[in-house]
């Protein structure tokens, strides 16, 4: 056994070495392998990622087209409304509304109080058809400028 253990040493390590090469290949292969499926799944979700930020990107672009729409339109709306508060402020027009409005009241009133006075200057006495004519057109014509006077 003496005699023979440097050729059983030397076989022992051609063995081990063969061993450590055979497992190294398959564990190089194996890694190799594994990092392969790891770059197709990490490709695949990237690639997905990718498809989601797109269709998000579109999506707001969309979006944005979708509100610059309404802006411009919101625009105009706004213009169109200070064209007409300038119209209706031209010069000289909310004074004569408010002068006529005034008048109008007064009328009212007056055409009110003509009816209550007639209305008590005949109580004593009896009332003609000529004068209930005369209170009823009066008391319209009252309820009709008062009301107009609010509308002005």
């Amino acid at each position: 056994m003496e005699t023979q253990k440097p050729t059983l040493k030397k076989f022992i390590e051609e063995e081990a070495v063969t061993s450590a090469h055979e497992s190294r290949t398959e564990l190089t292969k194996a890694v190799i392998s594994d990092l392969k499926q790891y770059e197709r799944d990490i490709t695949g979700q990237s690639k997905t990622f990718q498809e989601q930020i797109g269709d998000n990107i579109a999506k707001v672009n969309d979006l944005n087209e979708r509100v610059k729409v309404k802006l411009n339109e919101l625009g105009e709306a706004v213009r169109q409304v200070q064209v007409d508060m300038d119209e209706a402020h031209m010069k000289g027009v909310g004074g004569r509304n408010g002068l006529i409005s005034n008048a109008m009241w007064i009328l009212g009133l007056a055409f009110g109080i003509g009816v209550l006075y007639f209305f008590y200057a005949n109580f004593d006495k009896a009332l003609t058809i000529d004068n209930l004519i005369l209170m009823t057109i009066m008391g319209l014509i009252s309820v009709t400028m008062l009301f107009v006077a609010t509308v002005i």
